[in-house]
């Protein structure tokens, strides 16, 4: 599973009632719907997270990431890192 997907599975909710309106003060759900318009968002491809977390921060820099955007990035990759462990283990939460 992607970042991306990940992403768009947990807040697809969020995402698809309200498409982030009313979630201002929720900055991950926002990242999620912020991600779900951007086209040119990068999907890891492969298991190098080290390297994939370093590229997905930079593409949000360099859209205008700001503070709050990036605290909710590295929240969420702890989750997504998490989620993925678990999954290894057989425990699915998604």
């Amino acid at each position: 599973m992607t970042f991306y997907d990940f992403m768009q599975k947990t807040y697809k909710k969020q995402i698809r009632d309200t498409g982030g309106a009313g979630y201002e003060d929720e900055p991950d759900t926002l990242l999620a719907c912020d991600m779900s318009k951007d086209t040119s968002f990068p999907r890891n491809v492969t298991n190098d997270h080290g390297k994939w977390h370093g590229i997905i921060r930079q593409h949000l820099v360099a859209h205008g990431g700001d503070v709050a955007c990036l605290i909710a990035f590295e929240h969420c990759w702890s989750m997504y890192l998490r989620t993925l462990a678990d999954q290894q283990r057989g425990r699915t939460t998604l």
